[in-house]
């Protein structure tokens, strides 16, 4: 089997591709590396690499046609890039629905031109803003900030293309996500990765606001095979569905401190985020088989033995 990841450089996409590589497929990576600032990029020598732009209509074009004249067909795609970051993303709403809209809308006349059986496409937990918890699929979105929006746009489009001309889609809504290679860079990077650096820098641990904020964090090789999952099982459990991928669990930020560094600083609490975050994972548990495997905690202290 073939499959294109886009974003297949990042945190999620590149433990993807090692994933479905290790799995013997064939896989093909788009990525701009436009977060340099922000990530480290990790590139899988073992895939077909390109850097290009999701949100350049003309170079998704160039790309998709160059695949034809050399008839490499894509049996699914995986679609992960984008601009991640709600902070970011409020001050640049433009950027941020230029990538996430219509990037994801040349993903889809991508996957339309080459017959892809299955698309999946990462969402985010973001769209539920301030629902009560646990947040379930069901619930009515509210959106707080730009990213949660152009998300929630890209899942409605994933819908229109599922209906419209038949692609298969699946949306999957992110919590909190941590793990190996983590993004530390930036004031916005995943708050376990902020941690882990300023231990190991010896400096003190920045909580945002008093800490009593909570968070469902779910182990990035975990949300993989989530990801492999639903692009495998039978269309009637997962096509045109929506799943929350979150470890049924949160942690308050000031507990997850207290178990890397007694050494800490609070800094201002930010606006437009959630205060809790928590999923209700039934619908995948049922409908899937999935469940998440590693918890936040012992992941922390196993790294400390």
């Amino acid at each position: 089997m073939r499959a294109l990841v886009t974003g297949g450089s990042g945190f999620i996409g590149g433990h993807l591709v090692d994933e479905l590589i290790k799995k013997g497929w064939e896989v093909i990576s788009l990525d701009d590396h436009s977060s340099s600032s922000t990530e480290e990029f990790y590139i899988n020598e073992d895939c077909t690499n390109y850097k290009i732009d999701i949100s350049d209509k003309e170079e998704m074009e160039k790309f998709s046609q160059s695949l034809l004249e050399q008839d490499i067909s894509i049996d699914y795609a995986f679609h992960l890039a984008a601009r991640t970051k709600i902070q970011l993303a409020i001050k640049d709403f433009y950027g941020a629905y230029n990538t996430n809209v219509m990037g994801t809308i040349n993903v889809l006349e991508f996957c339309k031109k080459h017959n892809v059986k299955r698309m999946v496409f990462s969402s985010t937990s973001s769209v539920y803003g301030n629902n009560p918890c646990p947040n379930v699929e069901t619930q009515i979105p509210d959106c707080l900030n730009p990213y949660a929006a152009s998300k929630l746009s890209g899942e409605k489009i994933c819908d229109l293309y599922n209906s419209l001309y038949g692609i298969e889609t699946v949306k999957l809504r992110y919590f909190n996500v941590f793990g190996e290679r983590m993004p530390d860079k930036g004031s916005y990077a995943p708050v376990v990765a902020i941690f882990a650096k300023q231990k190991k820098q010896n400096l003190s641990l920045t909580i945002v606001g008093d800490g009593t904020q909570k968070r469902d964090f779910v182990y990035v090789k975990d949300v993989v095979r989530a990801n492999i999952l639903v692009s495998q099982v039978k269309a009637e459990n997962v096509v045109g569905e929506v799943f929350n991928i979150g470890a049924g669990e949160n942690f308050a930020i000031k507990d997850i401190a207290d178990h890397i560094s007694p050494r800490q600083v609070h800094i201002p609490k930010r606006e437009n985020e959630a205060n809790v975050t928590l999923a209700n994972i039934n619908k995948i548990k049922r409908m899937v088989g999935w469940m998440p495997d590693v918890n936040l905690i012992r992941w922390i202290r196993a790294g400390d033995e």
